[in-house]
């Protein structure tokens, strides 16, 4: 087990509920991960990426 904040519950938040709990748009969190902002990881399903 490792103790990265992203594998501890409550570690992580999906955009959607990220948008419904702080009132955001998907474009604002967007914009927040380009600006260098927000913290993100990129996952994979079915091979396909997404952040």
């Amino acid at each position: 087990m490792t103790d990265s904040q992203w594998t501890q519950k409550g570690g992580t938040l999906s955009h959607k509920n990220a948008c419904r709990e702080f009132g955001l748009t998907e474009d604002e969190i967007i914009d927040a991960m380009r600006a260098g902002k927000l913290q993100y990881r990129r996952n994979y399903a079915h091979g396909n990426p997404y952040p």
